[in-house]
């Protein structure tokens, strides 16, 4: 059966997600803030972020401001 968009998240979407939470941020400050947040643990690289913000655009879940 096919994975429904956005039925659950990953790691590193859920990481966007709290990141996003604390305010407006381009995307090497979400980069940043994740990787002090996980201690260097989830490592996320322009092509994985460029590739969740739309997801969760599309979602509703966030807006580009």
């Amino acid at each position: 059966m096919p994975r429904k968009t956005l039925e659950t998240l990953s790691e590193p979407m859920f990481y966007v997600l709290m990141a996003l939470r604390h305010g407006t941020l381009c995307g090497s400050e979400i980069v940043q803030w994740i990787d002090r947040r996980t201690s260097h643990r989830v490592a996320l690289g322009p092509g994985t972020l460029y590739t969740i913000l739309p997801k969760l655009a599309e979602a509703g879940m966030i807006r580009e401001t």
